[in-house]
């Protein structure tokens, strides 16, 4: 089973999320509300695959989040997830270490799954 550390500051992603693969014997989802949260886990923890909100207060976009989650140490791949990655920043993000950005509207139960199979 892969591990998949989901790093979003909304309760209800987390939920929706965790249902999304509740069939699949290949993904858990981990939740945790921000950075702090996420340090722990990642030190605790084998963590196969980051699934990053863009937003995560106090921070203005995912790029200071993904720095504080690489100095950690971890190596593995980071995932966007964004309401609009049509954004500037969105296209430069293999400058920021992160394998793809997902738009959250293009998310469903039908598709999970077969999206992780292609970053996980």
């Amino acid at each position: 089973m892969k591990h998949i550390l989901l790093i979003d500051d909304d309760p209800l992603q987390h939920e929706l999320y965790s249902c999304y693969v509740l069939k699949s014997e290949r993904y858990q989802i981990i939740p945790a509300l921000d950075v702090a949260d996420a340090s722990e886990i990642l030190s605790s923890q084998e963590i196969d695959l980051i699934l990053l909100d863009s937003l995560i207060p106090p921070y203005p976009d995912f790029t200071e989040t993904v720095a504080q989650i690489r100095e950690k140490g971890y190596r593995k791949d980071i995932v966007v997830v964004a309401a609009d990655i049509e954004k500037d920043v969105f296209k430069k993000h293999n400058d920021y270490t992160v394998k793809t950005c997902w738009d959250k509207q293009h998310i469903s139960m039908h598709n999970f799954s077969d999206m992780l199979d292609m970053v996980a």
